[in-house]
């Protein structure tokens, strides 16, 4: 027993080093060749070093899960996205605020799409006009703080969600 609580705990040790030099990789140059960090004090944004596990278990759990359900997933993963560009805004990560962004949109279009073709037997219209509203809003302050030349997929994300507002209204 105390032989196999050792050897976990020894482990865990040489996961933690791993995962800390991992996150503090540099170049020969002397720069950082990976953007991905490791912290613990604030709330686990794309920047972070674990992300790509929770990107997954994401697709994982989209993917399981039962046509009836997946539309309130992609909202709730669309409003996450949203979340994780404000929050690389705020730490001057423009590309991956713009990246964090462009899933959200997708992940609005895509659940508002899904509700619209299933005619709305799960949802109300209300919902996805509030979600598409929501997100078109918010794009565009972001887009407008976000401070990076090209955002034409984002811009033409904002308008594609926008006539999917303009076709749900008329309903």
């Amino acid at each position: 027993m105390l032989l196999s609580f050792a050897a976990l705990f020894i482990g865990a040790v040489v996961l933690s080093i791993s995962l800390i030099s991992t996150s503090q990789a540099e170049s020969y140059s002397g720069v950082l060749s990976t953007n991905k960090k490791l912290y613990f004090h604030e709330a686990l944004l794309p920047d972070h070093l674990l992300y790509p596990f929770v990107a997954i278990a994401d697709r994982a759990i989209l993917t399981l899960s039962p046509s009836s359900k997946k539309a309130d997933l992609e909202l709730a993963y669309g409003q996450i996205r949203l979340e994780y560009a404000w929050g690389l805004l705020e730490k001057q990560e423009n590309e991956q605020a713009l990246a964090a962004l462009t899933k959200s949109q997708k992940y609005f279009f895509s659940a508002c799409s899904r509700m619209l073709e299933q005619d709305f037997v799960h949802h109300e219209p209300e919902i996805a006009r509030q979600a598409l509203e929501l997100s078109i809003a918010q794009s565009e302050l972001l887009l407008k703080q976000i401070n990076l030349a090209n955002k034409d997929l984002a811009n033409q994300l904002n308008h594609s969600n926008q006539l999917l507002l303009d076709q749900i209204e008329q309903i």
